[in-house]
């Protein structure tokens, strides 16, 4: 048993080593001076390119995904499910870091800098289709106790899907912009 509780303790001891000295670099020097952000016509604002960057990666796997609700019903599902998750999940990751890319440098191609939080939130959106979509389909389709169950799980699984997409579009983003910038910098 004290093996076990040191090893909980030095794993605590190194993730707080590690989150009061992580350092993140920059590709290049910055100024701590800010520039004014131009303005930009309403389509190329955040209230329509974030959705737009959400429905890409929904729209790309909205087939197996009603797949994956419709089989809920079925008692032999557990064989060719795991294929069409395994599949579904790979296309939302690679639209999601494509559609997070895209938008982080149409931004940056209107001179707006903050594109931290939009990156993350670009990714995360595709979730709220994704529960939009279970619900339509739940209230739909199903009846009684089981709605709220569906509605409670299904919920929980895309809040854990909405941190997983838009932590792949931050860092997506970053990737970019740190390839991007790295050359010009020299």
């Amino acid at each position: 048993v004290s093996t076990q509780s040191t090893w909980g303790k030095n794993r605590i001891r190194q993730s707080l080593y590690y989150c009061n000295h992580f350092h993140l670099e920059m590709p290049c020097p910055t100024n701590n001076i800010e520039r004014l952000i131009p303005d930009i016509p309403w389509f190329k604002g955040s209230l329509v390119l974030i959705p737009s960057g959400g429905i890409l990666p929904f729209s790309c796997s909205y087939i197996g995904l009603r797949y994956l609700i419709s089989s809920h019903r079925e008692i032999h599902w557990f064989g060719p499910i795991v294929v069409v998750y395994c599949l579904v999940l790979l296309i939302l990751v690679m639209m999601t870091f494509i559609s997070s890319i895209i938008l982080t440098y149409f931004q940056l191609s209107n001179e707006d800098h903050r594109w931290w939080w939009r990156s993350m939130i670009t990714g995360g959106f595709t979730s709220i289709f994704i529960y939009i979509s279970c619900v339509y389909f739940i209230f739909k389709e199903s009846e009684g106790i089981i709605k709220t169950s569906y509605l409670v799980s299904t919920l929980l699984i895309c809040y854990g899907l909405s941190l997983m997409l838009g932590t792949l579009g931050f860092r997506s983003s970053l990737y970019m912009i740190k390839s991007i910038y790295k050359h010009s910098c020299d």
